[in-house]
């Protein structure tokens, strides 16, 4: 297993149509890192590089076991939340009912099962976003924009959730500045 001092980045780039993301290099020494920047700073495309889910030029250490959220949430809105769940599960590599409960559990979702993802609002599909990233076991956990439609709560229950992990890494992206002072975690600027 690596440590949270292995996790770096040196010189990628990624070349679109209109423009090229370029990050010379980037240690990760925290548990949790916030990577913050402007639209087009390459936040996104740092993790899906990271997530091996795009092609790149450069130099990635990280485990092997790696967790990816994206940003945007899509999900099949004409199916409960529960049935969803529980398809993840048994597709998953050995993600436990017990698990999957704690996370249901976690973002006050048990109320929901029973609802169609469709009928859920923004924060709610986030969370579901969340869990469903959040509950294979992974060392290095990838989580774009996920605060992005939670309420306060929530977004302090995912800051406590990371915090209590042992062994894990939690790099993620955020637009929304809220005082990180009383976090123990680093923040980077692309």
């Amino acid at each position: 297993m690596l440590t949270i001092q292995e996790v770096s980045v040196k010189n990628v780039r990624k070349t679109y149509k209109n423009h090229q993301v370029s990050i010379r290099e980037l240690s990760f020494t925290k548990a949790i890192t916030i990577i913050k920047g402007e639209n087009g700073s390459g936040k996104s495309t740092l993790l899906k590089a990271m997530a091996s889910l795009i092609s790149y030029e450069g130099e990635i250490v990280k485990p092997s076991r790696v967790g990816f959220m994206q940003e945007e949430v899509s999900l099949p809105l004409d199916i409960s939340l529960k049935l969803f769940l529980s398809s993840l599960r048994s597709i998953g590599q050995k993600t436990s009912q017990k698990r999957l409960d704690y996370f249901i559990d976690l973002f006050s979702l048990r109320e929901k099962l029973e609802d169609k993802l469709g009928a859920l609002s923004k924060g709610m599909r986030m969370k579901v976003n969340l869990i469903q990233c959040l509950m294979e076991e992974k060392d290095l956990y990838l989580l774009d924009e996920p605060f992005s439609g939670l309420d306060k709560k929530s977004v302090r229950t995912l800051i406590s959730y990371m915090h209590k992990q042992t062994n894990k890494k939690f790099i993620v992206t955020s637009h929304i500045f809220f005082d990180v002072s009383d976090l123990d975690c680093e923040v980077l600027y692309l």
